[in-house]
């Protein structure tokens, strides 16, 4: 019978998560190298780089350890850490993402609601031709759209969305 050691369960998790050994010691700021010796049958692998590649890759302990159980932790943190992970999140963006998380639909929608406001009382002093840049977010004739409605709703505004002061 096959004992199933540590160091193949670094080398199968790295695998899996399609990394090369330089890339899997990066993220646990090791070498290369230093992963190749632990996936190595017999090779060395420390307490600390244990709760690292826990920690890092969100590994349950009894199963990098032990062999026991499923290779991921599944809590609401770690599939957080997960996603911020894959979208090379900085830390401002993951504190902005946690926040926006922790409201709910109606608060989302309300901050959601102040921020377009804001981007509108930016807009009114923007040339009508010139939409802003949102990348692919919204097409001209989306733009033109929300104009019209804008226009329509504040009745301060004129048709080219700029306000109308009255002088």
């Amino acid at each position: 019978m096959e004992k199933n050691f540590i160091n193949a369960r670094i080398r199968d998790l790295r695998k899996s998560l399609k990394l090369n050994q330089a890339e899997f010691g990066e993220r646990i700021g090791l070498k290369g190298g230093a992963i190749g010796k632990m996936e190595k049958e017999g090779g060395t692998v420390t307490e600390q780089n244990t709760r690292l590649i826990c920690e890092k890759f969100n590994v349950r302990r009894e199963w990098l350890t032990e062999g026991k159980g499923e290779m991921l932790q599944e809590t609401e943190d770690a599939l957080f850490a997960s996603f911020a992970e894959r979208h090379h999140l900085d830390a401002s963006e993951r504190n902005l993402a946690h926040y926006l998380l922790r409201l709910t639909s109606e608060e989302r929608q309300n901050v959601l609601q102040h921020i377009l406001s804001m981007a509108d009382e930016i807009r009114k002093g923007m040339p009508a031709e010139e939409p802003p840049f949102f990348g692919d977010a919204l097409t001209e004739d989306e733009w033109a759209m929300v104009q019209r409605h804008r226009t329509a709703k504040d009745g301060n505004s004129t048709e080219d969305g700029s306000l109308d002061t009255g002088a």
